[in-house]
């Protein structure tokens, strides 16, 4: 499978991958890195508000546009589970933190190799 082109700002002023993400994002994804199991939105959602600073909150569905988008680069995968309304995805990661920077170095290459 051919990796897809990172599709993302970058702020330089960072580090890590804070400096693609932000940090309602970042802690959708260290939590999913932290359970290592398929985990619904649900429970990111938990997390996430549980863990913002102080008066900051994110709505349920803005995990799962972030999830989905995640899973469409090839970052998170999903499972589908049954439940109570239905099917509900559990997400999980494919990809470290460690590997989500290469693939950003790997596009910035390619996208500066192209530069005339």
């Amino acid at each position: 499978m051919e990796e897809k082109i990172l599709p993302m700002k970058i702020d330089l002023s960072k580090d890590g991958i804070s400096m693609i993400f932000k940090d309602y994002q970042q802690l959708i994804l260290e939590c999913l890195w932290k359970l290592n199991k398929p985990t619904g939105t649900r429970e990111l959602w938990d997390y996430v508000n549980k863990n913002l600073p102080k008066g900051q909150t994110i709505s349920r569905a803005a995990v799962i546009f972030f999830a989905n988008d995640m899973v469409d680069l090839g970052i998170l995968d999903w499972d589908d589970e049954t439940g109570k309304g239905g099917h509900h995805r559990k997400y999980y990661p494919i990809l470290s933190e460690d590997e989500i920077l290469e693939r950003l170095r790997k596009t910035i290459d390619v996208k500066f190799g192209t530069l005339e």
